[in-house]
């Protein structure tokens, strides 16, 4: 075997490990819609303001959960493709570097705002599955942007009339929450999908290497060589 189709396989063994488990995915989301569940269910029993904030602060707990499971699982399968440029990585990430005047690399956080990772995330997704897109112009996008304000109202309070929520409130922190649930779900089934599919092709490639197929080893040779000269 080439020393280049043996590193092709060792590769291709690396990727058949799921960026991110279904079962810890699962478990991950499960808690935190129990707790969204639960939030619920004592509003339910006692509709008071206290309970109705409880909600919220629940709900999005779980949304940023949900987001970030996917812009996880988007990152590390645009790596094992080699998809994944490093200032990406870090803008996923939400990082950056300084270097100080002594040479030193400083790490620091930088925070993104919730729609925007979403829709860098999903620039990402569009790397791995081409067909995926961003419907900005949904209800649901709207009423995400308006649940932030309302969570961002009763987080920073600044006075006494910030803390109440209204039905309404709760109508919108709601539809925001279904709408990232099913979104997210739908990009994570879409770029596992693309992932398996490009694992397939992969192997296809490398068993054909392997067995000295002549149109996939000329094929793969000239791809190498047009990296070269890049």
């Amino acid at each position: 075997m080439l020393a280049e189709d043996a590193g092709l396989t060792r590769g291709m063994d690396r990727m058949r490990e799921e960026p991110i488990d279904d079962e810890l995915r699962l478990s991950f989301l499960g808690i935190l819609i129990e707790d969204v569940l639960a939030a619920d269910a004592r509003r339910s029993d006692s509709d008071t303001q206290t309970h109705r904030r409880e909600i919220i602060r629940a709900v999005f707990a779980a949304i940023e959960g949900s987001i970030w499971l996917y812009r996880e699982h988007v990152r590390s399968i645009a790596k094992s493709m080699g998809l994944l440029t490093p200032v990406a990585d870090l803008a996923l990430r939400e990082r950056s570097f300084s270097v100080t005047e002594r040479g030193t690399i400083i790490e620091q956080v930088r925070f993104v705002t919730l729609p925007t990772i979403i829709k860098l995330t999903n620039r990402q997704a569009q790397l791995i599955d081409p067909s995926l897109s961003l419907d900005v112009g949904h209800q649901g996008w709207s009423d995400l942007k308006q649940a932030l304000e309302i969570r961002h109202r009763i987080t920073h309070p600044k006075n006494r009339e910030n803390l109440h929520v209204t039905k309404m409130d709760l109508a919108m922190v709601r539809s925001a929450f279904s709408w990232v649930n099913g979104a997210t779900e739908t990009y994570l089934t879409a770029v596992t999908s693309a992932f398996r599919k490009h694992v397939v092709e992969m192997r296809e490639v490398v068993d054909g290497l392997v067995n000295g197929d002549k149109a996939i080893l000329a094929a793969y040779r000239a791809a190498v060589n047009a990296d070269e000269g890049d």
